[in-house]
């Protein structure tokens, strides 16, 4: 009776000598597909412990504009056809890049002085699953972080082989590289694809390069963003000075309220919390970077 052949497992010298050849292959010449063909073999066998983020995570996206937006489309992810090759997705493969550090969007953007960012807070509906890259003690080392890697579902993770560490290294180390050369984005694209196949991951999660692994980025597949993501808020800012690692901001404009043919309701004021009971009181907490306000019974209280 014949059957399919289960493919082995590479050896660590095979490993070795393959990481090797895609470390010094010619960008020019070769395709993201081409790419993930050759990426093949290092997933054979090979395992990532992941986790399951709950209902309510929130979210933040940040874009730079001239103008402040009328309608929530443009605070989403972009058009297929202005999609180009970037550090998890390829030309025409449109991902919605985000973070759950409010702080983390101005490292990523890069703005200038004068310059304003649309800084959108959005919330998932479901429960979200996705795989991550990134997360090594070594690779925190090299990106320069004061914090400790992550451990996602250690427990459930299997003691790790030689092959593993190598390998997962190699991706943790490649995927997080300081883009000089747009065509460098095919390596990192293909391995970002090979981890997010299929429909039960819908997306990626992995350390913030500009911000030297002190929060946490997501590539999050249109799919989830379409079905499972609620937009909270947008706040308009201004980018007013930038020293020591440090953005000073002037937030311009806000908005909670939004029609169902997409328009933004701009208060045209900055935010302001309301309390709506007799003498209440509101207790604000540090989250996500940002404050966050709760009433006497701990509930969120959002600005107006």
């Amino acid at each position: 009776m014949s059957g399919r052949t289960i493919p082995k497992p590479i050896s660590l010298e095979e490993a070795k000598e393959l990481i090797n050849e895609l470390e010094n292959l010619d960008l020019d010449s070769v395709s993201i597909d081409q790419i993930k063909n050759k990426l093949t073999p290092l997933f054979v066998g090979y395992f990532l412990a992941t986790t399951l983020f709950e209902t309510g995570q929130i979210l933040f996206r940040g874009r730079i504009m001239k103008e402040k937006p009328t309608n929530i489309a443009s605070l989403t992810y972009p058009p297929k056809e202005e999609v180009k090759d970037n550090r998890a997705n390829r030309t025409g493969d449109p991902v919605f890049y985000c973070s759950n550090f409010r702080n983390v969007i101005f490292f990523e953007l890069k703005p200038n002085i004068g310059d304003y960012v649309v800084l959108s807070e959005w919330s998932t509906t479901k429960k979200l699953l996705v795989n991550n890259i990134g997360y090594t003690r070594e690779n925190f080392n090299r990106l320069g972080s004061n914090r400790s890697h992550p451990q996602f579902n250690a427990k459930s993770e299997p003691e790790q082989t030689e092959n593993n560490i190598l390998i997962k290294d190699f991706f943790s180390r490649t995927f997080s590289k300081v883009i000089d050369d747009p065509k460098q984005y095919k390596l990192s694209a293909a391995i970002a694809e090979k981890h997010i196949y299929g429909d039960m991951i819908e997306g990626l999660i992995y350390p913030t390069i500009p911000m030297k692994a002190n929060g946490d980025n997501f590539a999050l597949k249109p799919t989830f963003v379409n079905k499972f993501l609620k937009l909270v808020g947008v706040e308009y800012i201004r980018i007013d000075k930038f020293t020591d690692f440090k953005y000073d901001i002037t937030v311009v404009n806000t908005a909670v309220k939004f029609e169902d043919t997409g328009k933004i309701i701009w208060n045209n004021r900055p935010w302001r919390y309301v309390i709506k009971e007799n003498y209440g009181a509101l207790s604000f907490f540090g989250e996500h970077g940002r404050w966050i306000a709760k009433d006497e019974n701990c509930k969120v209280v959002h600005p107006q």
